[in-house]
C-alpha cells in the first residue's frame, strides 16, 4: 500500500545471541584449560627426568671418582716396585720386563687421572686456585719434560714465547693439564716434522687475551670428525685395535679445564697435513 511502512527485518533475540557466545567461550575455555594442564604435566615430567639424569650422572661421577682411588693406592706402589726392579736387576731380559710393567702403569696411571678429574669435574667437586701463574715457566718445563718423547722420533719441538716472563691469573693445575693434554697428543699423532708451540697477546673486542697454539704436522683430522674430538671416551681411531690407543678423554677434559678457565679452545685441521689447536685466556 502506497506510503506504508516497509515490514520490519527479522532479527534473533538478543538473548539467543548471548547464549551463543557463552558457549563458545566456554569451549574454548575447556579447551585452554586442557593445554594448560597437559603442558603443565609435560613441564613436570620433564622436571622430574631431568633431576633423576642428573642425580644419576652424580652418581656415577662420585663412584668414578672413589674407584679411581682405590686403584690409584696399589698402582703407585706397583710402579715403585717395578722402577726398583729395573734398577737392581742385572739380567737384561729381566730388566726390560721391570722396565715394562713400568711403562705400562704410567700409562695406566695416566688414564686413572683423567678419569679422576672427569669426575671431579662433572660431580662439581673441582676446587679451582687462581693464583698469578708465569705461563711462560709452565711452558718451558712442559717442553722439556717431551724431549725424550719426541727424541726417538724424526719431530722437532719448537717453544716460540712472544715473552721470557708472562704473569697470568689462572689455577696452575688446570693449565699443567690443558698443556700436557695437548702437547702429548701432538706428539702421539705427529712421525715426523715437527710441533710448535707459541705465544701471544691479541686484542679482541677491545679485550686482551692471551693465547697459546699448538701445532703439529701430523696426520691431522678430517673436517667432518673435528666435532667429535671433545666427545668423552672418543677417539677417532676406534675399535678393538687401534693405530693411536688411548682413553678419549684427553681433549675433553682439556675443554672442561678451558672453560672452566673462561677461556676458549680452538681447532684447525687438515687430513694428513696436521693440526693446531689454540687455547684463548683473559689476561
Amino acid at each position: 500500500r502506497r506510503g506504508a511502512s516497509p515490514p520490519w527485518p527479522c532479527f534473533r533475540p538478543r538473548s539467543i545471541h548471548r547464549d551463543h557466545l557463552e558457549k563458545l567461550v566456554e569451549i574454548r575455555t575447556e579447551k585452554l584449560e586442557i593445554e594448560i594442564s597437559e603442558r603443565k604435566k609435560a613441564e613436570e615430567e620433564l622436571f622430574i627426568a631431568k633431576e633423576k639424569a642428573e642425580t644419576v650422572s652424580k652418581a656415577k661421577s662420585i663412584f668414578l671418582a672413589n674407584m679411581s682411588h682405590e686403584l690409584r693406592t696399589p698402582l703407585v706402589g706397583i710402579l715403585g716396585y717395578s722402577d726398583m726392579l729395573s734398577n737392581d736387576l742385572e739380567n737384561t731380559e729381566q730388566k726390560d720386563m721391570a722396565k715394562g710393567i713400568y711403562r705400562t702403569g704410567i700409562r695406566l696411571l695416566n688414564t686413572l687421572s683423567m678419569v679422576l678429574d672427569l669426575a671431579r669435574v662433572e660431580s662439581d667437586k673441582y676446587e679451582i686456585q687462581i693464583t698469578p701463574v708465569d705461563v711462560a715457566e709452565v711452558l718451558n718445563d712442559t717442553c722439556h719434560n717431551f724431549q725424550g718423547a719426541v727424541s726417538g722420533k724424526n719431530v722437532k719441538l719448537n717453544l716460540k714465547l712472544h715473552a721470557e716472563s708472562f704473569l697470568v691469573n689462572m689455577d696452575v693445575e688446570m693449565l699443567k693439564v690443558i698443556l700436557d693434554n695437548l702437547i702429548n697428543n701432538a706428539v702421539k699423532f705427529t712421525d715426523e716434522g715437527e710441533i710448535n708451540i707459541e705465544t701471544g697477546i691479541t686484542d679482541c673486542d677491545g679485550k686482551s687475551k692471551m693465547f697459546i697454539k699448538i701445532s703439529d704436522t701430523g696426520i691431522g683430522i678430517n673436517e667432518n670428525d673435528i666435532h667429535r674430538i671433545f666427545e668423552e671416551f672418543r677417539q677417532l681411531s676406534e675399535g678393538t685395535t687401534k693405530e693411536y690407543p688411548g682413553s678419549g678423554l684427553g681433549l675433553s677434559i682439556t675443554k672442561k679445564f678451558v672453560e672452566l678457565l673462561n677461556g676458549e679452545i680452538t681447532v684447525e685441521s687438515k687430513l694428513g697435513k696436521g693440526s693446531a689447536f689454540t687455547v684463548w685466556f683473559n689476561v
